[in-house]
């Protein structure tokens, strides 16, 4: 996220569950683009931050998507021939 100018999320460690050589570890992090709070467990702290972040970017993505596709249904229903033609 860092890479895409934006602040860096903040990681909260939600529980730890199993023995100490078979830990699980439960991660949860919510940013201010996303209204979702997202969560992920793995066998390491770092590799459920990690599956949490990857969450975090595929709902930017689709967010920035649905942007764009309003945007350009906006610009086809004005009607304006000069915006329509740019789309193509």
């Amino acid at each position: 996220m860092q890479r895409r100018g934006k602040p860096v999320p903040d990681y909260q460690l939600a529980g730890t569950e199993g023995e100490a050589h078979q830990r699980r570890f439960t991660v949860s992090c919510q940013i201010e683009a996303v209204a979702d709070e997202f969560c992920a467990t793995a066998s390491s702290r770092r590799k459920a931050e990690q599956l949490v972040a990857e969450k975090l970017l595929a709902a930017i993505e689709e967010i920035s998507l649905a942007k764009l596709f309003s945007a350009v249904a906006m610009l086809l229903l004005s009607g304006d021939p000069m915006l329509v033609n740019q789309l193509y």
